[in-house]
C-alpha cells in the first residue's frame, strides 16, 4: 500500500500581543499615509493658486475686468470704486 505522507497536527495560534503589534503598526502606516497625502493635497493646492497668479486670473477662472467691462460693472454697482 502507498503510505501517504502524515501530516503534523499543529496548530497555529497568534498570539494576542503580536496581533496588538500588527495592528499598530498598520496604524502608523495608515498614519503616516494620511500625512503625506495631506501634504501632496496642500502643495497642489498652493500650486494651484500660484497658477491663477501667474494667469492674472481671479478663483472663478475668469480674467479680472479692464476696460468697458470695469466701467460697466462699476456703474451697476457689482465692483467697488477704487479713487
Amino acid at each position: 500500500t502507498a503510505a501517504s505522507p502524515v501530516l503534523p497536527a499543529i496548530h497555529f495560534m497568534i498570539r494576542p500581543e503580536h496581533f496588538a503589534r500588527a495592528i499598530d503598526e498598520q496604524r502608523e502606516r495608515y498614519a503616516v499615509q494620511e500625512e503625506a497625502e495631506e501634504s501632496i493635497n496642500k502643495q497642489a493646492a498652493g500650486r494651484q493658486r500660484l497658477i491663477e497668479m501667474a494667469a492674472n486670473m481671479d478663483g472663478s477662472g475668469r480674467p479680472p475686468l479692464r476696460g468697458f467691462r470695469l466701467w460697466l460693472a462699476r456703474l451697476f454697482g457689482l465692483v467697488p470704486r477704487e479713487d
